[in-house]
């Protein structure tokens, strides 16, 4: 069913989404991709108001601290480009988009915190000071009424998990124009994060972390045909999977895992190459039937209410 039909009985697993894998990525130099591992790197995102516009809704955003801002960019000093430059910039662009748009399904951003062992150039490694600015700017810049936020999912029970397993996901059309954030971080820092509360109450992030801990609610599962997947969805968890790891794929037009990743059920579909920019050779693309933003899900929607 398209996005244009209004089921508001729906509940957000229960659509299913197109998202980008690292969302601010820029095709680099040709130096950059005559190396080694430039072939992996051979792909380039279009601004992220032009990925909304055209249906993306959700988005992947890699982070390094610096002494003043979170900068946004894939591997230090050989894969430098992004299309927004800082975190900032970049919810500057996703929170200016929502207000614009304000009946959008939620969008869910993805940010993966990278650490390093020693400075490199401007960047730092981060600590539990870094992670207390990362949620400080985004209680600032989306702020509560745009997040939608663990402790709106959860409701009376124990844990996050619990919830999501027993009662399910919030009604879509009480989530519209609001903005799911998930923290991807090493182990040491989404403890610190998790510490104060392992239900994340208050805090404004959920946290990508396997099924069976009391804060799981969002998983990855990069493999649309693993029995976990499927089982990850029947059980209620909100997955993400991708419809081409790596650009091999695209560049000879198979479409097997992408359609293998729609069929799955899985609730937010990962690529390098959504409509603004597919494979320039191939014209491999990701996108909905019709260009649509979402659709009913095929799997969970024909599932029972909990």
């Amino acid at each position: 069913m398209s996005c244009t039909q209004q089921q508001p009985e729906l509940r957000l697993n229960q659509i299913q989404i197109v998202g980008t894998h690292n969302s601010y990525h820029l095709r680099p130099s040709q130096d950059v991709l005559d190396s080694p591992r430039g072939s992996s790197l051979d792909y380039g995102h279009a601004p992220l108001k032009t990925q909304l516009d055209a249906g993306v809704r959700s988005f992947a955003i890699d982070i390094y601290k610096t002494q003043d801002a979170f900068r946004v960019l894939h591997i230090p000093v050989i894969d430098e480009g992004s299309n927004c430059e800082t975190l900032s910039d970049c919810l500057g662009e996703i929170v200016a988009w929502s207000n614009q748009h304000s009946e959008h399904v939620p969008l869910i951003v993805f940010i993966e915190v990278k650490n390093l062992k020693e400075a490199t150039g401007d960047l730092l490694p981060m600590n539990p000071a870094g992670m207390k600015e990362l949620e400080s700017l985004l209680w600032k810049q989306v702020g509560p009424d745009k997040l939608l936020m663990p402790d709106d999912v959860r409701g009376d029970e124990s844990s996050l998990e619990e919830a999501v397993l027993k009662n399910g996901w919030p009604r879509l059309e009480a989530v519209r124009g609001r903005i799911l954030i998930v923290l991807n971080a090493p182990q040491l820092l989404q403890e610190y994060y998790t510490a104060v509360s392992p239900t994340l109450q208050g805090r404004a992030m959920f946290v990508k972390v396997d099924p069976g801990n009391p804060e799981a609610a969002i998983v990855v599962s990069n493999d649309p045909t693993a029995d976990k997947t499927a089982d990850w969805i029947k059980k209620g968890y909100l997955v993400r999977t991708r419809a081409d790891n790596g650009v091999k794929e695209p560049a000879v037009n198979d479409t097997s895992n992408r359609e293998a990743a729609f069929a799955s059920g899985a609730h937010i579909i990962t690529t390098d190459f959504p409509t603004p920019t597919p494979h320039p050779k191939t014209g491999y693309v990701v996108s909905l039937p019709d260009g649509a933003p979402w659709r009913e899900n095929p799997v969970t929607t024909l599932q029972p209410e909990h």
